[in-house]
């Protein structure tokens, strides 16, 4: 840079103009220079949030199927669940009906044997006194 700075001080003197001249233009070419690295880091500073911008919303837009997905998975879970215990509840219905219905042949054999048996008896006693007499 100094060694520019020299070539163009040098320049302008051969060309006739003033040093002065060549310090405005050396001024004129630090603030392009200044300028452009000043424009370059904002363009940078730029793309960086841009780029952060874009992650946080990848980010947010993860987040939010992995949500939904939770959901789901906890919706199947509760719907299984519900199925099972319907599943369980149909099952012990079935089961107590048919312990219903032994219990109900049960009886009836029951009464039909001590029917048998009532019969057997009366007919036992009036063959008693059939001998009796």
């Amino acid at each position: 840079r100094k060694a520019t700075e020299m070539e163009e001080r040098l320049a302008a003197v051969r060309s006739g103009r003033s040093s002065s001249a060549a310090d405005e233009d050396q001024d004129k070419r630090r603030q392009f220079e200044e300028n452009a690295t000043a424009s370059d880091a904002r363009g940078k500073q730029e793309r960086r949030e841009a780029t952060d911008e874009v992650e946080q919303e990848r980010r947010e837009e993860v987040h939010e199927l992995v949500q939904k997905h939770e959901d789901e998975i906890r919706n199947i879970e509760q719907e299984r669940r519900e199925e099972v215990h319907e599943l369980v509840q149909k099952h012990e219905d079935e089961i107590r009906n048919i312990e219903q219905e032994r219990q109900q042949e049960v009886a009836q054999l029951v009464q039909k044997h001590a029917h048998e048996l009532r019969k057997i008896e009366q007919e036992r006693q009036d063959e008693v006194r059939e001998l009796v007499r």
